[in-house]
């Protein structure tokens, strides 16, 4: 069994990383409606996942939905994206510790046609932090005007 989330949480994302680990990212906790907005992220890794969508769904009262996530074309543009919402100023965070260490950690690499993926300065530090973000901001602005579901 894997432990449950730490908070229970609605509204939230779910993106599985390149490392394969599940990202639960935000949510709210209480009423959806004057809620508690959760800047947090909660990660699973998938050789425990035997229980975790019913544990998911045990402690967020509603039906759980994890989207598998390209890692070429849509990872292309994902990261893209990230990196024209970081440099327009559309981002908005605590700045935690973590993710900014994997900010610093990666490089980009661009291709001909402009798109970009982001990559680690070096095989021993990690950016999986940069990518579950540029993961998880693409579905929640492709979600924000189409549902998943």
């Amino acid at each position: 069994d894997i432990p449950p989330m730490p908070v229970a949480r609605s509204s939230h994302r779910a993106v599985v990383g390149a490392d394969d680990r599940i990202y639960v990212i935000g949510g709210v906790t209480g009423p959806i409606a004057g809620g508690t907005i959760r800047n947090d992220v909660v990660v699973y890794d998938p050789t425990d996942m035997s229980n975790f969508a019913q544990d998911l769904r045990t402690v967020t009262r509603h039906r759980v939905f994890v989207d598998k996530f390209e890692q070429r074309a849509d990872r292309l543009q994902a990261d893209k994206r990230l990196y024209d919402m970081i440099q327009g100023g559309n981002i908005v965070h605590c700045n935690p510790p973590e993710i900014r260490q994997h900010l610093l950690n990666a490089n980009v690499k661009l291709d001909q046609d402009d798109r970009m993926r982001i990559l680690k300065r070096s095989t021993r530090i990690p950016v999986d932090l940069v990518v579950a973000m540029s993961m998880a901001v693409d579905r929640c602005m492709k979600w924000s005007f189409t549902s998943p579901f």
